[in-house]
């Protein structure tokens, strides 16, 4: 690790203040950096907890829209590459698999 900070220190957030320990032995006449620790607030948990469920549910909720385009261009007797879909249709079929994903939810449904 010293090897690549030494080498692109712009790699590295030298600014940003941390909570945590650096543990370091003595092996000969030079400590030597053996590892390090870091200590989480809890707001800092919960901030990055709550983007990985918006990821994960923007992820459901665009499987799910991708899925009702596949099921119009299934009844229309094309491929799905071949639909051309309005720009007020492409958001209502996001908002109608949002609903979906939601009652899922609600009903305990939910594929994972």
């Amino acid at each position: 690790m010293r090897f690549q900070y030494g080498r692109y220190p712009e790699d590295f957030y030298r600014d940003t203040p941390i909570d945590g320990v650096i543990y370091a032995a003595k092996f000969g006449d030079s400590p030597q950096f053996i590892g390090s620790s870091r200590i989480k607030r809890f707001r800092r948990i919960a901030e990055k907890g709550s983007r990985r469920i918006v990821d994960f549910m923007l992820e459901r909720i665009r499987a799910n829209a991708d899925l009702l385009a596949e099921e119009r261009a299934r009844n229309l007797g094309i491929a799905k590459d071949q639909l051309i879909t309005p720009p007020e249709m492409m958001v209502e079929e996001f908002n109608h698999a949002e609903r979906r994903i939601l009652k899922s939810i609600k009903n305990g449904t939910m594929p994972v």
